[in-house]
This record gives structure tokens, C-alpha cells and sequence, in this order.
């Protein structure tokens, strides 16, 4: 089944969609990173998003600040639910899940 992942600032304002089968690399430099987040505390390339096995996950790359979900320290490529927070510096954002039919 195909999914995409849909990330949407707390606070509503900003949103992006990831498709399956894609990656995306998350940070505050825009020539080295695919979706922006315009804040000093990310990092240039802080995180990556990535489906595997149907499944989608986060990993650090290397961060400073380090990245949080539902604010539980993320080692390594950690799984993503319906409903999750992630923190990425000071940018909160709630994990959508959607499949054709729409959120899983």
C-alpha cells in the first residue's frame, strides 16, 4: 500500500508531504537540505524522513540539539505513528500518515 507522510507545524502554520518511496532531509540550509525549516536552532542537515518496509522512520544526522519524538531523546532511525510529535530544534511538528483512502 502507498503512504505519504505528512508533517504540519503545532501551531498550523507550515506543512510538508513526503511520498512513498522518497526521502527527505530536514533542515535550516537550503541548498543542502530538501524541506526548510527556517530556524537557528536546526541544524543544516539536522534529520531525514524515510519509508522502509511500508514503515515510515526519522534518523538524526548528526545533529547538535539532536531530534526528539512524543519528547523522547531519538537514537538512531526511529519509527513514526499516526499522531507523533517530532522536535526538531525548537520546531514542533505532528506526524499524518495517509494512505489513498486517506489517514491510516
Amino acid at each position: 500500500m502507498m503512504s505519504r507522510l505528512v508533517l504540519t507545524a503545532v501551531d498550523g502554520t507550515w506543512s510538508c508531504t513526503v511520498p512513498s518511496g522518497t526521502k527527505r532531509v530536514l533542515g535550516r540550509a537550503s541548498g543542502q537540505a530538501d524541506v526548510v525549516l527556517r530556524d537557528l536552532s536546526v541544524a543544516r542537515r539536522h534529520a531525514v524522513v524515510f519509508e522502509q518496509d511500508h514503515v515510515w522512520h526519522i534518523e538524526d544526522l548528526g545533529s547538535h540539539c539532536g531530534i526528539y519524538v512524543n519528547d523522547v531523546a531519538a537514537v538512531g532511525s526511529r519509527r513514526l505513528a499516526q499522531g507523533d510529535t517530532v522536535r526538531i530544534g525548537a520546531i514542533s511538528l505532528v506526524v499524518a500518515i495517509q494512505d489513498d483512502a486517506g489517514p491510516v
